[in-house]
């Protein structure tokens, strides 16, 4: 297996350039299926249970659901040619990776900085949102007038969570292929 050194240690290797892209690939297509899912459960609490929590609920996860069709729909389609350039890169001028690969994946980490405040947002107007209707429905008694609201957070806040947590792992994975792509002579 060639390996390319920096100073007699190991930094990175073809397979794990190959395994990066491959689970990236998995990934986007973990991310498309958890969408169709979503935009499923939306439609039944839409049209099947049709009770205002739950067209609460549906509203999020319609919302969500395209993003994380769309968003793994891309990786998903990108990630083969992704790795055939950067493996390719590897064998014949590992500088490309360095030149062209690493300020990608640099602005990849960017995005994912500007998704994560996007998605604590959300969060924060979900729990927000939440705190608000509780002293209402201490005032008035009853959910009946708050259900869809209350369903629109409470899911609002499942799916911001759900987000956080699958860039807080791609993040992580990014910052390892990074760190090797720069030590890369």
């Amino acid at each position: 297996m060639e390996e390319i050194y920096l100073h007699n240690v190991i930094m990175i290797t073809k397979s794990e350039i190959e395994k990066y892209f491959l689970t990236e690939k998995q990934i986007g297509l973990l991310f498309l299926l958890i969408g169709i899912i979503a935009i499923v459960a939306a439609l039944i609490f839409i049209f099947l249970i049709k009770n205002n929590f739950w067209r609460g609920a549906a509203m999020p996860l319609l919302f969500f659901g395209v993003l994380q069709i769309v968003v793994g729909t891309t990786i998903y389609n990108r990630s083969d040619a992704d790795r055939t350039r950067v493996v390719y890169a590897y064998d014949m001028n590992p500088q490309e990776i360095k030149n062209k690969e690493l300020p990608r994946m640099q602005n990849v980490n960017k995005t994912f900085t500007i998704y994560k405040w996007i998605e604590i947002t959300f969060l924060f107007v979900g729990i927000i949102l939440l705190v608000i209707l509780k002293n209402n429905i201490r005032i008035e008694n009853s959910w009946n007038g708050n259900a869809f609201w209350v369903g629109f957070s409470l899911f609002l806040i499942i799916e911001s969570i759900m987000l956080l947590g699958f860039d807080y792992f791609s993040e992580k994975r990014h910052y390892i292929i990074l760190k090797d792509y720069r030590s890369l002579h």
